[in-house]
């Protein structure tokens, strides 16, 4: 009888072993990455709010994080607006040179 009872209570010891690995059954909810045009808008609301610095780090993170999207080329140029306004000049021409060397027949070229 105690044998009988071995077999039984030893694969079922082994299976709550297995289990307890999961411990947390729960479904886990994963933050989701803002889209590129989320990060635009929340940048350009900075750039509105006068917080140069932040708006054009926001739009460099753009270009940086969707660099083939549409988004990317308008953050490049504002990126070059909010350091201009911001008084970061070196950093505003850099931007400007690169939209115009990325998109030089565009029609916003003239603005950087």
């Amino acid at each position: 009888m105690i044998f009988k009872w071995g077999k039984i209570l030893w694969p079922l010891a082994a299976f709550s072993i297995f289990l307890s690995g999961c411990n947390d059954l729960t479904e886990k909810k994963t933050e989701r990455e803002p889209t590129a045009e989320e990060m635009y808008l929340s940048a350009d609301a900075k750039l509105k709010d006068n917080l140069n610095a932040e708006a054009a780090s926001l739009f460099a993170a753009v270009e940086r994080q969707y660099p083939y999207s549409e988004w990317a080329k308008k953050s490049l140029l504002m990126s070059a607006i909010a350091n201009h306004n911001g008084a970061f000049y070196e950093e505003s021409r850099a931007d400007a040179e690169r939209y115009l060397d990325f998109y030089p027949a565009d029609v916003d070229a003239a603005h950087a």
